[in-house]
C-alpha cells in the first residue's frame, strides 16, 4: 500500500495527532502500536479539534500525522506545513493535498466513511500494512466504529471486516443488551433517562421518573459524596 510505503518515509520522530472522541483515539492507539512495532520514534497528542489556528502552534522538527481530523484543513495544512504530512480521516476532504502531503480517506475510493469505515478502521488497515502482527487491535477498530455509531443497521463494509478479524482472534464478543453512553460519567438517573435504545414508559426521557425508580428500588441516588453512576 503507497500509504504504508509513506508512514516509513516519513522522517523521525513522528507526531500523531488525534481527534479527541472514541473513533480518533481508537485510531491515534492503533497507529502508536504499528509505529512501536517497527521502533519508529514518536509521540502523541490529542486535540478537542484542529483548527488552522491550533495548526499554527504546532511546533517545527517533526513529522506529522493526523487521525480522525485534517480533510477539512488541506488548506492551512498546505500552507503551514512544507514537510510532508500524512492525514488519515474519513471525513469529507475540503480541496487537495498539497504534493508532499498524503491523504488517506476511504470517500477518495467511493467508500462511505459515515456507514462503511471510520478512522479507526482505517488505520486499522494501514496498520496490518505495516505488519501484519497488528491483527491484534482489531478490537480497536470494532470500538471506533460503534464510537461513530456506524453499527446502527448493521456493520458494512471494511468496518465488518475488522469486526471479523476481532470475533475470530476472541478480543471481543457479541451479546445482546442495551447502549449506554456515559457509563462512568453521567449520573445514574439521567443515563436510565438518556437511553437510545431502552424504551420504558414513565423512565425513557423522564429523568424524574428514573429518580422514582431508583427510590423504589432502594437504590441510592448518591455514593457517598458523588452522583451514583453506572460504572
Amino acid at each position: 500500500m503507497e500509504a504504508a510505503r509513506f508512514v516509513t518515509s516519513l522522517p523521525q520522530p513522528i507526531v500523531l495527532v488525534g481527534h479527541l472522541d472514541t473513533d480518533g483515539l481508537c485510531a491515534t492507539a492503533i497507529m502508536a502500536r504499528a509505529l512501536e512495532r517497527l521502533s519508529i520514534e514518536h509521540s502523541v497528542k490529542i486535540v478537542p479539534q484542529i483548527s488552522t489556528v491550533f495548526l499554527k502552534k504546532l511546533s517545527g522538527g517533526a513529522s506529522y500525522i493526523f487521525l480522525d481530523g485534517g480533510s477539512t484543513h488541506l488548506k492551512s495544512l498546505s500552507e503551514l506545513f512544507a514537510e510532508p504530512v500524512l492525514i488519515i480521516d474519513h471525513h469529507a476532504p475540503g480541496g487537495e493535498p498539497a504534493e508532499k502531503h498524503f491523504l488517506l480517506n476511504p470517500l477518495l475510493d467511493k467508500l462511505d466513511g459515515s456507514r462503511e469505515i471510520c478512522t479507526a478502521t482505517i488505520s486499522y488497515l494501514l496498520a496490518k500494512e505495516l505488519d501484519v502482527a497488528n491483527g491484534d487491535v482489531a478490537h480497536l477498530a470494532v470500538v471506533g466504529t460503534i464510537g461513530d455509531a456506524h453499527e446502527k443497521g448493521g456493520v458494512i463494509g471494511p468496518n465488518k471486516e475488522a469486526l471479523d478479524e476481532a470475533l475470530s482472534s476472541g478480543s471481543v464478543s457479541i451479546m445482546m443488551a442495551p447502549r449506554f453512553f456515559g457509563v462512568f460519567s453521567k449520573p445514574l438517573t439521567k443515563l436510565l433517562a438518556s437511553s437510545h435504545d431502552l424504551k420504558v414508559p414513565g423512565i425513557t426521557k423522564d429523568y424524574h421518573g428514573s429518580r422514582r425508580l431508583l427510590q423504589e428500588l432502594g437504590i441510592p441516588e448518591r455514593d457517598g459524596t458523588n452522583k451514583r453512576t453506572y460504572a
